[in-house]
């Protein structure tokens, strides 16, 4: 779906702060639940200079006029109400994480294998009480299927300035399991280019992928992993056991031996919102071009 929305020429004039401020939230109520990021407990916080440095412990954003870096909201929708344009600056960049997590795939995923492992942040002064100043926590991780990513830079050098912060924090089993992982996504990507070249799938999106055969260390870690393998693989649907047919498209891995790949297009139709293919698009009337994974989303809302 849309990353962002811009919602224009809304009326202020003859509204007080006040009631700009309960337009804002009554919108905000239609998004979805109101949460706070702050010890402070504010819901809703004016963007305004206050000579805050946002590189100290303690510094927010939208405390000061110091440029701001890319970085992530601890929620899921993040609004801004602009009720003045600044006379100079103020330019918003936004920029999809699902984009930058699929580019570093594409490009290096050896990178990818460090930020889903945990790193230390700092809590900037905001820890709750008898909690340590910092904490570990990975910039990308997946649960239920689904991608987050966190990444606010000034807090994880902040971290640092803590002496007992771990500094020797990779997990050498993890690492040795993604590496492994990886291996195969290569020949599976060679698995979906031939494909590709045969006319059954454009994207890696309409591929069904079936591990019809794999090397005896392979099958335990691909089970542990198989939430995170569509993903990983950037297909609709991975199966690690034989299908009762052949696939439409059969490779043979030469550099893994006994590894062998099967890619059939996949069944259903494409999800609106999500992309993946899934005989469960149509199933809900109220929304028909949505998946069932889609449609809990939206209704858990």
């Amino acid at each position: 779906g849309r990353g962002i929305y811009q919602f224009r020429g809304i009326k202020i004039d003859g509204y007080s702060k006040d009631d700009l401020r309960l337009l804002y939230w009554g919108f905000g109520r239609h998004v979805g639940t109101a949460v706070s990021q702050s010890k402070d407990g504010d819901i809703l916080g004016d963007v305004r200079n206050v000579g805050v440095d946002i590189h100290s412990p303690q510094g927010r954003g939208y405390k000061s006029n110091q440029r701001l870096n890319f970085h992530t909201d601890s929620a899921d929708v993040v609004g801004l109400f602009v009720l003045c344009v600044a006379m100079r600056g103020g330019l918003s960049k936004v920029a999809s994480s699902v984009a930058a997590h699929n580019e570093i795939l594409r490009r290096r995923p050896d990178l990818l294998e460090v930020l889903y492992q945990p790193v230390y942040w700092s809590w900037n002064q905001q820890e709750p009480p008898g909690e340590k100043p910092y904490y570990p926590q990975p910039i990308f991780s997946m649960q239920d299927g689904k991608l987050s990513c966190r990444y606010i830079r000034g807090q994880i050098v902040n971290a640092q300035r803590f002496p007992e912060v771990p500094l020797a924090w990779l997990d050498d089993t993890l690492d040795q399991e993604w590496r492994r992982l990886l291996e195969v996504r290569r020949e599976i990507a060679k698995a979906l280019e031939t494909a590709r070249a045969r006319g059954l799938i454009g994207s890696g999106l309409e591929a069904s992928v079936t591990v019809a055969r794999a090397p005896e260390d392979l099958p335990d870690l691909l089970e542990r992993k198989r939430e995170l393998l569509p993903t990983l693989l950037i297909v609709s649907r991975v199966s690690l056991a034989p299908a009762d047919e052949p696939a439409a498209v059969q490779y043979e891995s030469q550099e893994i031996p006994g590894l062998v790949i099967g890619v059939d297009h996949a069944r259903g139709a494409k999800c609106a919102r999500c992309w993946m293919w899934t005989e469960g698009v149509g199933a809900d009337a109220e929304h028909p071009t949505l998946c069932e994974r889609c449609v809990a989303v939206l209704r858990a809302r």
